[in-house]
C-alpha cells in the first residue's frame, strides 16, 4: 500500500483538528472565495483574524501598541528570508515588541503573539492548499 500526498495531507488535517483545531479549505478563504479572509494572493496573513486575536491576547495594551505589531508582522521590506524567518520566530516565542507613549514618556511594551500559559485562548487553524502568488 503507497500513501499518496492527499492521504497524508488528510491525515494530518485530522491530527490537528483531534487536538481541537479549526480547519478550513484554502480556497474557501481566497479571495473570491465562499469567505475570504485575504484580499490578495500574496497576502500571508490573515489579517482580521490575526488582528482579532492580537487584540485579545494583550487587551491591556494601547491600539497603537496592537497596529506597530501588526504591522512589523505584515512588513518585511528590505530583510532578508534568514532575517525575516528569525525575527517571526523570535515574535512567535516571546512576543513582539514595540514602544508605547504614554503621559509624554515613551516606553517599551512586549505584544503577545500567544497565550503559552492558556493555549485555549489562541485561534488555532490548519488550512490546506493555500495558494500563495507572488
Amino acid at each position: 500500500m503507497s500513501i499518496t500526498e492527499n492521504d497524508l495531507e488528510q491525515t494530518s488535517i485530522e491530527w490537528f483538528r483531534d487536538l481541537g483545531w479549526a480547519y478550513v479549505h484554502g480556497e474557501t478563504i481566497s479571495p473570491g472565495g465562499f469567505a475570504p479572509e485575504r484580499a490578495h494572493y500574496n497576502e500571508v496573513v490573515l489579517a482580521p483574524r490575526f488582528r482579532a486575536a492580537l487584540e485579545a491576547l494583550n487587551a491591556d495594551l494601547p491600539a497603537s501598541a496592537i497596529d506597530d505589531a501588526e504591522k512589523r508582522v505584515r512588513q518585511f521590506a528590505g530583510q532578508s528570508l534568514v532575517e525575516a524567518n528569525r525575527d517571526l520566530y523570535v515574535w512567535l516565542r516571546d512576543g513582539i515588541p514595540v514602544e508605547v507613549e504614554e503621559d509624554g514618556h515613551r516606553r517599551q511594551v512586549t505584544v503577545a503573539v500567544f497565550d503559552w500559559t492558556d493555549i485555549s485562548r489562541n485561534d488555532w487553524l490548519i488550512v490546506n492548499q493555500f495558494t500563495v502568488k507572488g
